[in-house]
């Protein structure tokens, strides 16, 4: 078929009636869409940059979004135990192959013990006797070449303001903020990625400001070179991430 670039026929007006009707409202959508999210995010750096809470180094937000747990379409484990702390307001569900260390014998708390140790991290090295550590560690029997521990810690410091509580936040310069919704409070999200002497951890840690405490939620893999000398598979490190990300979609706030 030759092209008439100079006349209207039948397929330029088909062609022109698909855009108008089929691509046309989904673009216009689209730009609709990430106009409105550009516009809100600039607001919020706004309002953050002219708060006289935020410290000197100003946190830029890059993106906001509301967290899924790459879990949340697993059905409900059975045997699942709900934790309510008795001093501060909130609570957490965790599965029968995760345990609370403080509810462990000193014996299986020493078997826990690991180089990096992620499933004892916490008040001890963040803030001494002003924190409150809850420690959720894998005791389960799945295991792979490299594996150490996989930890789900919660730490609520009570001598740090919402200042304070920020700076932590802009300690970590070389990684982008993003500001995530989880259970309707905003988090501050970044990785916990480290080495030492063959040992590694990766993760994700989520940071907010509640009811004047600063409430840090760490998420912790723990892996070694293995007898392989490979490492950790990532398969492996990602479905325990996946755990605790199910863990993490459960934390909820007594009251918002």
């Amino acid at each position: 078929m030759k092209l008439k670039w100079n006349e209207v026929t039948w397929y330029s007006k088909l062609i022109a009636i698909i855009f108008l009707f089929a691509i046309y409202p989904a673009l216009a959508f689209y730009i609709g869409t990430q106009y409105e999210l550009a516009v809100y995010i600039q607001q919020l750096n706004l309002h953050i940059q002219n708060s006289s809470l935020v410290s000197d180094s100003v946190l830029v937000v890059d993106q906001v979004s509301t967290f899924k747990s790459t879990a949340t379409s697993t059905p409900a484990i059975s045997g699942t135990t709900t934790y309510v702390d008795p001093k501060f307001p909130f609570s957490i569900s965790y599965p029968p192959d995760f345990a609370n260390i403080a509810d462990l014998t000193p014996l299986k708390q020493n078997s826990l013990e690991t180089f990096m140790n992620v499933c004892f991290r916490g008040s001890d090295e963040n803030g001494g006797v002003d924190s409150k550590q809850t420690n959720f560690c894998y005791i389960g029997g799945q295991a792979a070449d490299g594996f150490a521990a996989a930890s789900f810690n919660i730490i609520a410091r009570t001598s740090q303001d919402m200042k304070q509580c920020e700076q932590i936040q802009n300690g970590y310069q070389d990684q982008p903020s993003q500001l995530v919704n989880i259970n309707g409070v905003m988090y501050y999200q970044g990785g916990l990625d480290d080495a030492a002497a063959g040992h590694y951890t990766t993760g994700k840690f989520y940071r907010t400001y509640h009811k004047g405490l600063c409430y840090e939620l760490d998420l912790f893999v723990e892996s070694d070179r293995g007898v392989s000398e490979k490492g950790l598979s990532a398969d492996f490190s990602n479905m325990m991430l996946t755990k605790l990300e199910a863990i993490l979609a459960t934390f909820k706030f007594s009251s918002i």
